[in-house]
């Protein structure tokens, strides 16, 4: 048997070895959000084969998911997926990171297939989830899949939405051209005075041109906050493509 003495050292061995492997992965993660913040692809693939070498992307979801970060914002979506589907734990993390990474990239149908692939393995969405779907949705106006994902939401996982899932709900049916169910989706919220659900709307009418209802978005996103430059841009955007141009004169000098 061990002394008490000896067992003390095996921990305190134990734990040495512990905190080096914890040092060692929050300094890849460090190195990891540098190469997204500054693009550097080529560091990053490097780095990425050290983990293949150690073993660490098994042991470490978060170092996963920064890695498949690293990938998408960088361009690299297909190298993104391979990497979570190189490694055997998927969670909901490394889940969402993908589909995010799909939506920026705006290929909002394979965001989908990753979400439905993700309840296939058995992991259950959040929140967090649910917006980057109805995000993904929102930015190619699948109005018919943000509703059934968005009501689904409290029907089948017990989720409530929140003022942001209302917002990419809204940005979806403005994308698609259908106001009166985007201002439905408005009136349902449980706080209407919510500045972002306002530009969002408001950007949807930059897209179809649509004064009236810009003006109307334009008029509340100011009330709620006159000092955003957000609004006076878009609703300039909506009198240049509609041809307004004395209207846009007069946004231009507020």
């Amino acid at each position: 048997m061990l002394s008490t003495h000896q067992e003390w050292r095996h921990k305190k061995q134990g734990k040495d070895i512990h905190n080096e492997i914890l040092k060692e992965d929050f300094a890849l993660i460090a190195l990891l959000k540098s190469c997204i913040k500054n693009k550097d692809l080529g560091r990053g693939t490097m780095l990425h084969a050290h983990m293949v070498r150690e073993n660490l992307l098994e042991k470490n979801p978060y170092l996963a998911t920064t890695l498949i970060n690293m990938y998408a914002k960088c361009g690299m979506i297909e190298k993104a997926k391979q990497v979570l589907e190189d490694i055997p734990n998927r969670d909901i993390v490394t889940w969402c990171a993908l589909i995010s990474g799909y939506t920026k990239q705006d290929r909002s149908y394979e965001a989908l297939n990753c979400f439905e692939r993700m309840q296939s393995e058995g992991v259950s969405p959040d929140e967090v989830t649910f917006l980057c779907v109805l995000s993904a949705c929102g930015f190619s106006g699948l109005f018919d899949d943000a509703q059934i994902i968005f009501e689904n939401m409290a029907k089948k996982y017990e989720i409530s939405p929140n003022l942001k899932h209302h917002t990419y709900l809204v940005g979806a049916f403005g994308c698609g051209g259908h106001f009166n169910k985007a201002m439905s989706v408005m009136k349902s919220m449980p706080c209407i005075e919510y500045p972002l659900v306002w530009l969002a709307l408001l950007s949807t009418c930059v897209r179809w041109g649509n004064v009236k209802v810009g003006r109307m978005a334009f008029d509340h996103a100011l009330r709620l906050d006159d000092s955003c430059a957000a609004p006076y841009i878009l609703m300039g955007h909506i009198f240049q493509a509609t041809e307004m141009t004395e209207d846009t004169a007069i946004v231009k000098s507020v």
